[in-house]
C-alpha cells in the first residue's frame, strides 16, 4: 500500500514523522529535517545525518539547483542507495520524506522511488506536500493510494 502523507509546505509534516517513528520499530527509509536552518537527510536505519543543502561556500560540488536551493548530488546518490537498500531489509514501510519538484524533474529521490513504487511489495509512507500529491500520483502513475493527514491512522 502507497500511503501519502500530505499538508502544506512548512507544516510539521518531518517534525510529525521523527514523534510517530519513536514508537516504531519496523520503519526505515529517509527523512529530510532542517537543522539549523539547513536541510540534511537522515537515515532511519542507520540514524546518520547528512547535510545536503550545500552551501554557497562549496562551488566545486556537484549541485542540483531548484528556485532558491542547491542540494548535493553526493548526498542525494547516498540517500538513494539507503532507500534502495530498504527493499533488502525486513522494515514493514519505508518513508521517502519528500517526493516534489525534484522528483517530479527526475533527480532527487526519482530513482530510488520508482523502483520502490514499482516493486510493489512493501508498504510506503510518501510525504507529498500540498498541491503536488495530483501531479507525483500521476508522474509515478500510481494507481492505488491513500491520502493521510494524521500519521495515527498508520498507527494500527
Amino acid at each position: 500500500m502507497i500511503n501519502i502523507y500530505t499538508g502544506p509546505i512548512g507544516s510539521g509534516k518531518t517534525t510529525q514523522l521523527e514523534r510517530w517513528m519513536l514508537e516504531r520499530k519496523d520503519v526505515c527509509g529517509i527523512l529530510m529535517p532542517v537543522i539549523k536552518g539547513v536541510r540534511h537527510i537522515y537515515s532511519i536505519s542507520s540514524g546518520k545525518y547528512f547535510r545536503v543543502e550545500a552551501g554557497a561556500d562549496d562551488p566545486e560540488e556537484e549541485v542540483i539547483r531548484i528556485r532558491k536551493f542547491r542540494f548535493s548530488k553526493k548526498v542525494f546518490k547516498l540517500a538513494n542507495f539507503e532507500i534502495e537498500e530498504s527493499l533488502k531489509s525486513d522494515c514493514k514501510i519505508i518513508v521517502v520524506d519528500e517526493i516534489g519538484p525534484l522528483e517530479l524533474n527526475g533527480s532527487g529521490f526519482y530513482s530510488s522511488f520508482r523502483k520502490i513504487v514499482d516493486s510493489g511489495n512493501r508498504d510506503i509512507l510518501a510525504v507529498v506536500r500540498e498541491g503536488l500529491v495530483e501531479d507525483v500520483v500521476s508522474f509515478f502513475n500510481i494507481k492505488s493510494f491513500e491520502i493521510i493527514t494524521d500519521l495515527n491512522e498508520l498507527n494500527s
